[in-house]
């Protein structure tokens, strides 16, 4: 029984120096601002659509086509995971 105790201490201590620690305040600010940047994308995306001529419902389904190829061109470069 001893034996099990001093090997589950030692696990644990040693996943605690193999984890890092997160960094939750700055992932969620980080993540924050990207989600309102890609926001920011999209509404200017639909804004010119909607100058150009497309009703309501085609901006919402374009801009949404144009978001998707945007992201899967940056994940296809590597840009982002």
């Amino acid at each position: 029984m001893q034996e099990t105790k001093q090997a589950k201490q030692e696990y644990k201590t040693m996943v605690e120096k193999a984890s890092p620690n997160s960094k939750i305040v700055t992932n969620c600010i980080k993540a924050f601002f990207v989600g309102g940047a890609i926001c920011g994308i999209g509404q200017w995306i639909t804004n010119i659509l909607a100058t150009i001529g497309y009703t309501k419902n085609e901006t919402g389904v374009y801009t949404s086509a144009i978001l998707i190829a945007i992201a899967s061109l940056l994940t296809g470069l590597g840009v982002y995971d």
